[in-house]
């Protein structure tokens, strides 16, 4: 294990995040969760510590007054209970309404909104004892034994030092009537709680930063990982070379296909060859149906005058269409006036070869 976490020093790429949401595997701490209910208590208890304590009294005052209510039997004992306890859950009702809110809204917050169907479905592996046991001794659950046995340290301390600063009023609370030792030990829980609520604040921080570096360092990759993923994602980098080559080719033969049909050739005159096309049902001004250098230019300028389109050397023009247009192109209004001086020369060399009069072949 020591080895394969070495040799993983890339980070995880976003194939792997995504199969990890999709598995439910995410950095989330338990502990601010446990942080944010137990401070809602605390809060509600503070604020509310007396309504509750005289709310709770008057269930327990009518529980006892016996005289008010039936004879007890087995027959009308949830009816003599039913009262009392729907009063209590009044009581506790706008707490336990804003933990059941805010709890799922803080898992929330952490995770994000999803839903793991890998969760839902039975996992078998989970009854395999070997693997139970593998669980119980892996490094991440001696991490959670190490934070447990913190954190009953902590609360003892905690528990010793709040008793501690009340020694003194406990050792008189004999002498207290009932009202004044109730409101001493709601004091002394106060104090309590709000020591382990500033315990769990500062564990819950700590949790919540190790929950993410231990998911970032789960989900890392070695080398090789990502070079399969890589190769998975964008495929075989021979047959990528094949299907390129296979568009170039077909890209070229659209191209042959058009030269025939162009009006003009405009050649380097050796090294480029541009075949401009100019249909006004198609476009509003010439385009550029096929290009191509060396070996290309060569056929393009063989095709052309096989099917008797005109060849017109123009090595700044052609150069120009070659390198900014692109095939299938309307070429840019400042190449409008060069393209329109070789399309009227086109034009009159066809009106002279129909009246059969010589004309140079280039100009």
């Amino acid at each position: 294990m020591a080895e394969n976490d070495s040799e993983k020093t890339e980070y995880s790429s976003q194939k792997r995040l995504e199969q990890s949401r999709e598995r439910g595997e995410l950095p989330r701490s338990q502990e601010l969760n446990t942080f944010v209910v137990f401070a809602l208590f605390i809060l509600f208890f503070s604020l509310n510590r007396l309504a509750w304590i005289d709310g709770l009294g008057r269930i327990m005052t009518d529980l006892l007054d016996f005289r008010r209510h039936m004879p007890i039997n087995a027959a009308n004992v949830g009816e003599f209970l039913i009262g009392p306890f729907v009063r209590a859950a009044l009581v506790l009702a706008p707490l336990l309404c804003l933990i059941m809110i805010v709890s799922p809204l803080l898992s929330m917050c952490q995770t994000g909104f999803n839903i793991a169907h890998d969760k839902l479905s039975p996992d078998l592996s989970r009854l395999n004892p070997l693997s139970g046991l593998q669980r119980m001794v892996s490094g991440r659950q001696w991490v959670e034994g190490a934070k447990s046995c913190v954190k009953i340290l902590l609360f003892v301390w905690l528990a010793w030092g709040a008793l501690r600063k009340h020694l003194p009023a406990i050792s008189l609370s004999g002498e207290m009537e009932l009202s004044g030792q109730i409101h001493l030990m709601l004091e002394i829980a106060l104090s309590l709680g709000t020591r382990i609520a500033i315990m769990m604040a500062v564990l819950s921080i700590g949790d919540f930063g190790y929950q993410w570096w231990e998911f970032q360092k789960r989900l890392r990759m070695t080398t090789q990982e990502m070079k399969d993923e890589l190769k998975e994602r964008e495929g075989n980098p021979m047959i990528k070379q094949r299907q390129r080559s296979i568009a170039m080719q077909r890209l070229r033969q659209r191209m042959m296909a058009e030269v025939p049909k162009a009006n003009v050739i405009v050649t380097n005159p050796t090294h480029y060859a541009v075949a401009l096309t100019y249909n006004r049902g198609k476009a509003p001004a010439p385009y550029v149906s096929a290009k191509g250098t060396q070996y290309m230019a060569v056929r393009i300028r063989e095709l052309a005058r096989a099917h008797g389109v005109p060849v017109i050397e123009n090595k700044p023009l052609a150069r120009a269409l070659y390198k900014q247009v692109k095939v299938g192109r309307t070429i840019p209004a400042e190449f409008y006036k060069a393209v329109a001086e070789v399309l009227a020369f086109v034009y009159m060399l066809k009106r002279r070869k129909q009246q059969q009069q010589p004309v140079s072949r280039y100009f």
